[in-house]
């Protein structure tokens, strides 16, 4: 049987493909695993996704990145002929181009299990309206649900990471398109939603058009060249915002571009200096946090912030949260909730009727597998690695490459990715740190490195299972950690 896990955020759709034991995450849009939450219409026909992203600041009057947000039988805020289309029409198109996306491939699909953002699941009499045109958008494009998973226990389920969870406070964070969400849980017998508490109007587009206003008058002081003066110029530089936007956690420093017909105009943006910029936002971000702790009376030491990979593309959230609250702060890997939902409607039942659809907002710990230390309280993620999960040799394109030197020796042995294998010459400044019994990834600021689908940009223990990527431009690459008592 195979199971899709769909990812829902006003930001971005991301699917989990599942059968048996194995997952991988598709493709939805133009060959990328995010297909972003906007609707377009070019005067003919609805155009969802990127190419619709691409007409944002060139006919900002036929967009909408609010559907979802306002998913209702109200009227959106789109113009289309004198008529106006209602954010419930605009869902479904979009939903439809979703899920022609997920048959391109001829594959079947047998289940469905969907895991919604946490302010679509909470007890307000709007939200009933707005998971009742959801599900009826569902039932009308003929999707096989088993049923919505809270996006906070989805991501958990698919986390992949080794985190005491126990007995702790944990704080989901998440942004979306017009809002930051977080979402206390509870994991005392099972992982319950507590309470999701948001600041509205305060998501990736607000923090964009903010970033978009500042880069054009810092790109106008730096080149002389006004990019606002044009809707197209506009929008080419808006697309480089948002690449820098998910991009300079890794590579420290980008060019922003304008090429016109006799010469071009560039200026670099460090990683510092939009940290400094966005330092306010991240900020308010931690103080809702903080809020939110104070009003439910719990204790900092015994919490735990997990971010998502949406949430950790604001630079330096994670930095403000541990220097602010000095909290235990995660980063989860793109498609986490995806991947939670489809291992959690693996083994369900479709639903006889779609009004009957389980909405579920806690997870047992032993039924539904959350992968975590087990039951064993004491532990922490500073035990001591043992050499049962210590990887003994990394994998590269079907061959095993060794790790010499393994176990608790008192020795360090710091060598480049590319020492390893030969091939991976643009990873030479990448190193691995063997060290006591560890086997450390220290990354190169140059290119982008992510352990599991999510953005490596400081020294992380490696394990048996990861999966490391190393992204250079067009150039991917991909390792595999394994253990010889694993082959």
């Amino acid at each position: 049987m195979r199971t899709i896990g769909l990812e829902i955020s006003s930001t971005e759709f991301l699917a989990v493909a599942k059968s048996d034991n194995l997952e991988s995450l598709l493709s939805l849009d133009d060959g990328h695993t995010t297909c972003p939450g906007i609707v377009y219409h070019d005067g003919r026909e609805f155009i969802s996704g990127r190419l619709a992203e691409k007409h944002r600041r060139t006919h900002p009057r036929l967009i909408s990145d609010s559907f979802l947000d306002n998913l209702s039988l109200q009227h959106s805020e789109i113009s289309v002929s004198g008529n106006t289309p209602r954010f419930s029409e605009l869902a479904f198109h979009y939903l439809k181009f979703v899920c022609q996306k997920l048959t391109i491939d001829k594959l079947p699909i047998d289940k469905v299990t969907i895991a919604l953002q946490s302010s679509f699941l909470s007890d307000e009499r709007s939200n009933e309206e707005r998971i009742g045109i959801l599900l009826g958008i569902a039932n009308d494009l003929d999707i096989p649900l088993t049923g919505i998973v809270d996006i906070s226990c989805a991501s958990l389920l698919g986390a992949d990471q080794f985190f005491e969870i126990k007995n702790r406070a944990i704080l989901y964070v998440d942004i979306h398109q017009n809002a930051t969400e977080v979402t206390l849980l509870n994991s005392a017998n099972q992982i319950k939603v507590v309470k999701s508490t948001s600041i509205r109007n305060f998501g990736f587009s607000q923090i964009l058009d903010d970033l978009l206003a500042w880069l054009s008058n810092h790109f106008l002081s730096q080149t002389t060249f006004d990019v606002t003066h044009n809707r197209n110029t506009e929008q080419e530089f808006y697309n480089q915002i948002v690449k820098l936007l998910k991009n300079i956690n890794t590579v420290h420093e980008r060019d922003l571009e304008i090429v016109g017909k006799s010469r071009s105009w560039r200026t670099t943006i460090r990683r510092d200096f939009i940290l400094n910029y966005l330092e306010q936002t991240c900020n308010r971000i931690t103080d809702k946090i903080n809020k939110l702790l104070t009003e439910e009376s719990l204790s900092y030491k015994n919490c735990l912030i997990l971010l998502s990979e949406r949430a950790n593309r604001l630079v330096g959230l994670d930095e403000a949260i541990s220097k602010n609250s000095n909290l235990e702060v995660r980063i989860l890997p793109e498609g986490a909730a995806a991947k939670g939902a489809a291992r959690y409607g693996i083994d369900k039942d479709l639903v006889s009727d779609i009004e009957e659809t389980p909405i579920i907002t806690a997870i047992n710990f032993s039924n539904d597998g959350i992968k975590q230390l087990n039951e064993d309280s004491n532990a922490t993620e500073d035990i001591p690695t043992t050499d049962s999960n210590l990887p003994t040799h990394l994998v590269y394109e079907g061959r095993a490459y060794s790790l010499t030197v393994l176990s608790s020796e008192k020795q360090s042995n710091k060598v480049s990715v590319s020492h390893l294998v030969p091939d991976l010459n643009f990873c030479k400044t990448s190193e691995i740190n063997i060290n006591a019994g560890t086997i450390e990834l220290i990354p190169d600021s140059q290119i982008e490195i992510k352990i599991n689908g999510s953005i490596c940009h400081q020294p992380t223990v490696l394990r048996i299972g990861d999966n490391v990527s190393f992204h250079e431009d067009d150039n991917i690459v991909e390792i595999l950690l394994i253990s010889v008592d694993c082959i």
